[in-house]
Parts: structure tokens; C-alpha cells; sequence
């Protein structure tokens, strides 16, 4: 195989490499978009129980 052949492999490999590279990305930015999605809803999940321990206490007395 000429160099030319061997720049052709190689530039395939690294192709192939990047498009590995590039969807192991795209899986830890969904993943990290989830986790901020979850993150970002805790706040209210914390309010309502909250409010519901309030009541429950309310209740109780």
C-alpha cells in the first residue's frame, strides 16, 4: 500500500473515531440535561411537601 492508501485508512479510522467521539457526547449532554431537568424540579417537590407536613401538623393539633 502506497501513502496515499495509508492517509485514506487513516483519515477513515479517525473518522470513524470522531463520529464515536461526537455521540459519546451527545449521550452526556442528554444525560446531563435530564439531570438538570430533575434538579430543577426539587424545589417545588420540596414546597409541596412542605405544605403538606404544615397541614398534616395543622391537622394534629
Amino acid at each position: 500500500m502506497d501513502e496515499l492508501g495509508q492517509l485514506m485508512m487513516a483519515m477513515n479510522e479517525m473518522n470513524h473515531k470522531l463520529r464515536e467521539m461526537i455521540g459519546t457526547i451527545r449521550e452526556g449532554v442528554g444525560n446531563a440535561a435530564s439531570a438538570a431537568s430533575e434538579i430543577s424540579s426539587l424545589p417545588a417537590f420540596y414546597q409541596s411537601a412542605h405544605k403538606l407536613s404544615h397541614s398534616s401538623h395543622l391537622m394534629s393539633r
